[in-house]
């Protein structure tokens, strides 16, 4: 790796150090969603759909898939969400936006209707009007406890019950302006594609649990299907995912595991709860923020330092009639979206504007803008992918300190 200016150049390659994010060119680029219409998606921009209908050159309005790349025009007006989107929600509760059903909403929270329906004591999952504030069931609440006075200005280190790595805090103000999992790096990551097992296994030596990169690759299931297990072979050279066609869904390539098919694994050694985190940045950010404010720690999926060979290097696969990988050309029954440059890393804290990330493909620990990561984990990895853009990890009580005595951010 070289550096020049302020532009890093990095091999575009599969569990690749952590660099800096190139801000994307032109107009913004939105990919279709289970539960999208033009409508909704007009709406979430601030833009007309006769004016998103011309961008995309589309004949009829009703007429687009899951998948489907849109351009976002911007013609003058603000082309951001709108104002209603662009308000932060109180972690744990979310507010409803135009186009949003409770279907969506239950899916990008990765909870069921039946519970975001009892949760709001709602009767008819019809009727949920703008503006409404939800109350998200099982996510993280920022709330500190009214019963228990807040620590004072100053700089804390709180210790677990049993193993466990301490936190560290600092509060100024009356307000929370870094927290630290305090932890050693537990090294790099031993095999080409092995990047999430070196998360697993770096979290496992965090808590004192017993299993290591090893034995988590061991229990990895695999398929073609990213969310369901291990899509190739951890020994698989760096390369563009359209490599794996012609392949198996144990090699001879590689690719990785996203959110959901990493997260069974991890929970069945651990024992630890696994949350999933939406795919909205601003909800994504909110609760990143909730769960270290409660001295949980984050693993993310991102894409990170990669550009224009995003897209191009990137391909749609699924299982041909002989069951090795074929190229599916676009979306698909049976077709996941594998992506180039997916790299996992576990979000140990904050201060101010930046996360404190552990990089398994360099094993270390540094800082990194928070801005950056949110952009590379929800709008370059879960929006084209689908798949979520990472999980919070719950350990039991007895490995976190008291930290109801916190302020919020």
């Amino acid at each position: 790796m070289r550096k020049t200016g302020l532009v890093i150049l990095v091999v575009l390659a599969l569990c690749s150090p952590l660099s800096l994010l190139h801000a994307q060119e032109g107009s913004p680029v939105y990919y279709v969603r289970a539960g999208d219409t033009l409508t909704s998606i007009a709406n979430r921009y601030g833009v007309s759909v006769e004016a998103l209908a011309a961008a995309n050159k589309l004949p009829n309005a009703d007429a687009i898939y899951i998948g489907q790349r849109l351009v976002i025009p911007v013609n003058g007006h603000d082309s951001a969400p709108n104002a209603a989107a662009s308000v932060p929600d109180t972690p744990g509760t979310y507010t409803v936006r135009p186009g949003d059903t409770l279907i969506g909403i239950a899916t990008q929270f990765g909870v069921t209707v039946d519970d975001l329906m009892a949760a709001n004591k709602l009767t008819d999952p019809g009727l949920v009007r703008i503006g409404q504030v939800l109350k998200i069931p099982g996510q993280v609440s920022q709330a500190a406890d009214p019963a228990i006075p807040l620590l004072p200005d100053g700089q804390y280190t709180l210790a677990p019950g049993v193993s466990g790595p301490s936190v560290q805090v600092e509060i100024a103000g009356g307000r929370l302006i870094s927290l630290t999992l305090q932890t050693v790096s537990s090294g790099k990551q031993s095999l080409p594609l092995s990047c999430e097992a070196k998360i697993a296994g770096q979290l496992a030596m965090m808590y004192g649990l017993t299993f290591d990169e090893a034995s988590f690759l061991g229990r990895l299931p695999h398929a073609l299907n990213p969310r369901l297990g291990f899509v190739g072979s951890v020994n698989g050279r760096f390369y563009w995912p359209r490599d794996l066609i012609g392949g198996t869904a144990i090699g001879p390539g590689g690719y990785g595991v996203h959110a959901e098919g990493w997260t069974p694994t991890f929970q069945a050694l651990s024992g630890f709860q696994v949350r999933l985190l939406p795919s909205g940045a601003v909800a994504a950010e909110a609760q990143i923020d909730a769960a270290l404010r409660h001295g949980y720690p984050v693993v993310i999926w991102a894409i990170l330092g990669f550009r224009a060979p995003l897209a191009q290097n990137s391909v749609w696969i699924g299982p041909g009639a002989d069951g090795t990988a074929i190229d599916c050309g676009g979306p698909g029954p049976n077709c996941s979206y594998l992506v180039s440059g997916e790299h996992t890393y576990l979000i140990l804290g904050r201060s101010g504007d930046s996360y404190l990330i552990y990089d398994p493909g360099s094993g270390e620990i540094s800082y990194f803008p928070r801005r950056t990561v949110i952009i590379g984990t929800t709008t370059l990895f879960a929006v084209p992918t689908g798949s979520a853009p990472g999980v919070v990890i719950v350990p039991s009580a007895a490995h976190l300190p008291d930290l109801r005595q916190l302020p919020n951010w």
